[in-house]
């Protein structure tokens, strides 16, 4: 029972929502996104004892249909607390998120998160086969749609060189593959649902990469018919995307389709105007 108590008390901590932020709410029905996110003047400020100061102030940007807009901005900029609302595991303080005219606070999570995928570098992996891996969370997924989701995450040829190839176990949180490996299997669990609205947060800070050539490719596949955020500090990650936001200590410094930018370097970019 000694033993046992850490695990008790974790569960215990899990399951108090003391503290914690009140689960979305929301009815609207949400088919798609037909034209734009719109941020409008949204702000936001984590409560905890570490983090008081705001981290959003009045941030107004949108992230168009159909386009692959890249968010840079130094560490601390916001952009993973942008990621946390959109994905609705936070609430904005002041301002709103409107999608296609409605209030983002207003539309059903459940029915907003399926049509929402994100590629992090905080992946976690299943106890299963790789294939699992892939399939996880979109249980329809066949054997055919996984491959053709690890081909456009480049990692179809490192798991075809697997004892098992898909059916090879990635083991306890992915211990038998590389933070690289990892992090193409994350991709490709995202892209196995053709989602409405991809996030790609840091996908490309493994310890060995993730190729650029997955992102090009990604990029290119979803072209005019699905919508594609890019977080990265990374000129070459981005220089593929439409748009640009550019963010600087919780503020959007501005927003341009990235051709008008491209010939600038990324410490360029950051500094003020």
């Amino acid at each position: 029972l000694q033993g046992l108590s850490g695990s008790l008390e974790e569960v215990t901590w899990l399951l108090d929502p003391a503290g914690k932020p009140a689960p979305p709410l929301g009815s609207l029905p949400f088919p798609g996104l037909g034209e734009r996110i719109a941020f409008e003047g949204v702000s936001f400020t984590y409560a905890s004892e570490e983090q008081r100061a705001a981290v959003l102030h009045a941030a107004t940007f949108d992230i168009k249909a159909g386009r692959s807009t890249a968010l840079i901005g130094r560490s601390g900029a916001g952009k993973t607390t942008i990621v946390n609302l959109l994905c609705r595991f936070v609430e904005p303080d002041g301002g709103q998120i409107l999608v296609d005219g409605a209030p983002l606070d207003q539309i059903d999570p459940s029915g907003w998160r399926r049509h929402i995928a994100l590629a992090s570098q905080e992946l976690e992996l299943v106890d299963g086969t790789i294939l699992d891996n892939i399939t996880y969370g979109h249980d329809t997924a066949t054997a055919a749609d996984a491959e053709r989701a690890a081909r456009l995450a480049e990692a179809h040829e490192f798991i075809e060189r697997l004892p098992q190839g898909y059916q090879t176990v990635a083991g306890y949180r992915g211990v038998n593959l590389s933070a690289g490996q990892r992090q193409r299997i994350a991709l490709a669990r995202a892209l196995v649902r053709d989602p409405d609205i991809l996030i790609l947060d840091e996908a490309t800070n493994a310890v060995d990469g993730l190729s650029e050539a997955a992102i090009v490719e990604t990029l290119k596949s979803r072209a005019g018919r699905r919508t594609t955020l890019v977080i990265s500090h990374h000129h070459s990650t981005i220089s593929f995307c439409d748009d640009v936001v550019i963010l600087d200590h919780g503020r959007v410094k501005k927003q341009a389709p990235f051709a008008t930018l491209a010939a600038r370097s990324m410490d360029e970019l950051y500094q003020p105007e």
